[in-house]
């Protein structure tokens, strides 16, 4: 896939900041203003050859790193425990010997809790946002070539 010199840089600039905005601005291209670049960067990354490239990145980034969706999940039902007071929390206290010991505790965090439940209802597709449109023109006329469609 060719690319431009600037498709080229916004893609390693945005390989490091995942920011759109910022990305399209390092890469040399320029906007009256960041609402302006905001809009452009967004049609960038859904440029068939821009979007390829990034998502291959991606994905071998996380190769690379050992990062799997397998352990994301198991990571948020883990927090979601956690959250909740179902698993205990460890971590390290100085007593007043002056010496480190561990202590677990079970706690309850609502907002780590509502966090990690959101992210894994989404990812099962629980949550659907429903647009409401109150369309009162119900003819709709297509021309292809000069000739009307019914």
């Amino acid at each position: 896939m060719k690319l431009t010199n600037k498709q080229e840089l916004f893609i390693q600039y945005y390989m490091i900041s995942l920011n759109a905005t910022t990305s399209y601005n390092k890469a040399g291209y320029v906007t009256k203003n960041d609402d302006v670049a905001a809009v452009m960067a967004s049609r960038l990354l859904r440029n068939d050859k821009v979007k390829t490239i990034i998502e291959q990145r991606l994905a071998q980034r996380a190769l690379d790193n050992g990062v799997t969706s397998d352990m994301v999940l198991k990571d948020l039902l883990e927090l979601k425990d956690k959250c909740l007071g179902r698993k205990p929390v460890r971590f390290s206290h100085k007593n007043k010997d002056d010496e480190y010991e561990i202590i677990e505790k079970t706690i309850f965090d609502a907002n780590g809790a509502k966090a990690s439940l959101e992210l894994l209802g989404k990812h099962l597709k629980l949550f659907t946002e429903k647009i409401e449109s109150e369309n009162v023109n119900t003819n709709i006329s297509i021309k292809i070539d000069g000739e009307d469609i019914d």
